[in-house]
């Protein structure tokens, strides 16, 4: 309560950005921000990282993507990435929320991954 934008909590759409490199803990980012992201580091079509890209994650603690149960095209490359990321980052937290999620459906598909659900 009573922090400005882009202390503590900010965000970083590309273009726009408030954030405090040193203090901000938590940012939001669009979905292709956060592809902008992963592809910098994981060639999604052949699954493998690139050669000599730093990790974008590294100071990463948790992800968090909302609505996944819309299963848009930006969301679905998310969630696939994501995977593909959290095998190579194990202490990387990955959450999906949704009001309506099939959660079977997500569990099953992140089962090599998890730690808790």
């Amino acid at each position: 309560m009573g922090n400005k934008v882009g202390n503590i909590v900010g965000y970083d759409l590309g273009g726009k950005k408030e954030v405090d490199e040193k203090n901000t803990k938590i940012i939001f980012v669009s979905e292709r921000f956060m592809i902008n992201k992963i592809t910098k580091w994981i060639d999604i079509k052949n699954r493998r990282r690139v050669r000599g890209e730093e990790n974008p994650f590294e100071n990463v603690c948790c992800i968090i993507l909302d609505e996944v149960h819309e299963r848009t095209l930006l969301t679905d490359i998310c969630i696939g990435a994501l995977k593909d990321i959290a095998l190579e980052i194990y202490d990387l937290k990955v959450i999906l929320m949704s009001a309506t999620i099939d959660t079977e459906k997500f569990i099953n598909y992140y089962k090599d991954t998890m730690t808790d659900i």
